[in-house]
This record gives structure tokens, sequence and C-alpha cells, in this order.
């Protein structure tokens, strides 16, 4: 296998993980002829990323008034992999499988300007985003890009198999670790405890650890302060 720092080849015969990066479909419901952003051109006056080549499917006896807006992307899979394996684990026939797949669109530099690219690629990145470094075509023999992220705003859900037949790159175990940590960060840590709540409570004592859930594959841990207020966390294990 391939590897190189951040980047790796996806075996044909691997099961999809956390990671996998396919060019995809990637849909969104929207009012028809809606023109809010994201739009299919860059725009200097808009914050969100143009998604080219964008186009839209209707049915007008079905869907009046409203339409699917695709755009053909580079993706990354974003789902957790204690569910992408779930079925797996537990010995189900594989036609049985839970067909989703959650996927965040990839967008590089020309189609986003005014992402702060120079301040993303010293390694301060927007809450949500995950940064991609460049990819040389060392990595198997004929694939590369330019520095790129991953907007974890516009995760949406494609199916396992259209995943398995369009992807060839994943990122490599430093890299999955890394957009684990920055998907914990975006879905849960901003709404549970915010940067400026942790770093109130550092160094304070902790009384009390009240567990709140301890369903598989997740801790949920109430910590109560001697001198601060209590503190919700969660406690994730890694991907055996």
């Amino acid at each position: 296998m391939s590897r190189s720092a951040y980047y790796e080849v996806a075996e044909p015969a691997s099961r999809v993980e956390r990671g996998d990066i396919a060019v995809l479909y990637l849909p969104q419901a929207r009012a028809q002829g809606e023109e809010d952003p994201p739009h299919s051109v860059v725009s200097k006056h808009v914050n969100v990323p143009a998604y080219t080549s964008a186009f839209a499917l209707t049915d007008q006896q079905r869907m009046p008034g409203a339409e699917v807006r695709v755009w053909p992307s580079l993706a990354v899979v974003v789902m957790d992999s204690c569910e992408l394996d779930r079925h797996y684990n537990l010995g189900r026939s594989r036609k049985n499988w839970d067909s989703r797949i959650a996927a965040a669109p990839v967008v590089f530099e020309k189609h986003y300007p005014n992402a702060p690219w120079s301040q993303m690629q010293q390694g301060n990145v927007p809450l949500y985003g995950f940064f991609m470094p460049p990819l040389s075509a060392n990595v198997d023999g004929k694939t590369s890009w330019p520095r790129a992220l991953v907007d974890l705003r516009g995760t949406t859900l494609v199916s396992r198999h259209m995943v398995e037949l369009n992807r060839g790159m994943r990122l490599g175990a430093e890299g999955r670790e890394a957009l684990g940590r920055r998907i914990l960060e975006f879905w849960y840590l901003r709404e549970v405890a915010r940067q400026s709540q942790l770093e109130a409570r550092r160094g304070k004592a902790i009384r009390e650890v009240v567990p709140v859930s301890l369903e598989p594959g997740i801790t949920e841990l109430r910590l109560v302060f001697e001198d601060a207020e209590p503190l919700l966390v969660f406690a994730v294990p890694d991907p055996v």
C-alpha cells in the first residue's frame, strides 16, 4: 500500500471508513429557482464556497415548488467508524448493511478565495472546516491536488456503494485521527463546552465524576468542581 504522512491509497476490497475520499454527487433540497448561496460560480461577496458544475433535479408532480441541487464534488467520509462498522461487527450479511454514509465536500482555493488559506496552512482553521495539505502524485503515482478544506457545513448523505465505486484515496492514520477530533469539535464541543468554558476550569479541583450515560461507543460524564460550574464531557473510544 502506498502511503504518505497524511494520505494513502484506498484498497478496493477494504471497508468504507472515516477519511475515505471519493468523487460523489452531493445533494441539497432547495426551493425551486433559489438563488441563495452556495452558487455554482465564485463570488467575491459571498463567504461560501462555490460548488461548480451544479445542476438541478425537479419533479413538478411529486416535488411542486422544490428541486434537488446536486454538486459533483470530491468529498470525504466523516461518519464515525463505530457506525460504519456496526453491521460488520455484528456479523450481518453485507446486503443488510445500512447504505447511508455522511460525507462533506472538499473545496479548493480557487472555489473559495475568501477563506483564510494562509492562516489555515499554519494551523488556524475555522471550526467549520478541516484543512487538507497538498497531495503529491507520488502517493499513488497519478493523483495530486493543492491545499484544500473539508467544509463540514456541507455534510450530507450518500450511499456506501457510491463511496466504494468512486474512491481512490483516503486520509492516513494521522489524518483520520485529526479529522475525528475536528468532527467532535464541530458537532459537539462548541455546544457542550466551548474553549472559553474549558479554560475557565483549568486547574480547578474536581469534586465528583457522575456518569450520565454509558451507551456503547460513547460515555457522557458530569464533572462537578469545587469552585466552578459543572461541565458535561463526552469520552469516545478510539476505533480498534
